[in-house]
């Protein structure tokens, strides 16, 4: 009798953690979808914010046509695109929030108030690393790539529409990503799922790794991968730096 009651408490616990998750998720699913919409009502503001950077081009400048598409499908499918990794970017931080709450429901004060401080941070990184991106990285990228030093005199350029807005669009959302990195790294040391000690040892990887993928990210030139590589590397020292003052990830 006893047995069954406790394995029955046992199915309930089990059944509890299935039911929250559920909800967690649909939560998340109903609000990427409501800043998909949203992102969708606005696409054409979005799509002139991220034609911005090629403003500066001469050949763009001087023709009655700025983009050109080579399918009728194109206008269609970067309203989806933006709609939808807009929608992503929005309910983010509630992701994290979510994704916390449920694997680690019995946080005390101190680690509540850590996660709290960690979404503002997360933040404002997310904001510095679209400023630098946006501001900095892409237009330089791009005059650089359309310079002579790449592109003849006597070649032409015909710029597609879908194919260079995402291009600005995958590289702003890697520089808010990878503005991230800190804010991961402290969480997990915090929660000595990772040792600061284990970050110092294996950092010369971690620095290859991250010039691997900063020439995945940007664009074929070796500015841009050092642009994004250096700040991720100065990011990666931060989060050592920080947990070294606060004692975090001592194992």
């Amino acid at each position: 009798m006893n047995k069954s009651m406790a394995e029955t408490g046992h199915a309930m616990g089990f059944l509890e953690h299935v039911a929250e998750l559920r909800k967690r998720i649909i939560i998340c699913l109903v609000l990427t979808v409501a800043g998909g919409i949203c992102c969708y009502i606005f696409s054409d503001t979005i799509v002139e914010l991220l034609y911005r950077p090629f403003r500066g081009l001469d050949v763009l400048s001087s023709s009655p046509n700025k983009f050109f598409v080579t399918t009728i499908f194109e206008g269609f499918v970067i309203k989806m695109k933006i709609a939808f990794f807009g929608g992503v970017i929005l309910a983010a931080p509630f992701y994290a929030f979510h994704t916390i709450r449920f694997f680690f429901p019995g946080l005390n004060k101190k680690e509540k108030k850590l996660i709290i401080l960690s979404l503002v941070s997360g933040t404002i990184l997310a904001g510095l690393g679209f400023y630098y991106g946006y501001f900095y990285v892409i237009p330089f990228s791009i005059q650089m790539l359309t310079g002579s030093g790449f592109i003849p005199s006597i070649v032409g350029m015909l710029l597609t529409f879908e194919k260079n807005i995402l291009i600005v669009m995958q590289l702003v959302l890697a520089f808010i990503i990878i503005f991230q990195t800190p804010i991961i790294l402290v969480i997990l040391m915090a929660l000595n799922l990772v040792q600061r000690r284990a970050l110092i040892k294996f950092s010369r990887y971690v620095i290859v790794g991250i010039f691997i993928m900063a020439a995945i990210l940007t664009p074929p030139d070796f500015v841009s991968q050092l642009c994004m590589a250096l700040p991720l590397v100065l990011l990666y020292y931060a989060a050592i730096f920080i947990a070294f003052v606060f004692k975090l990830g001592r194992g």
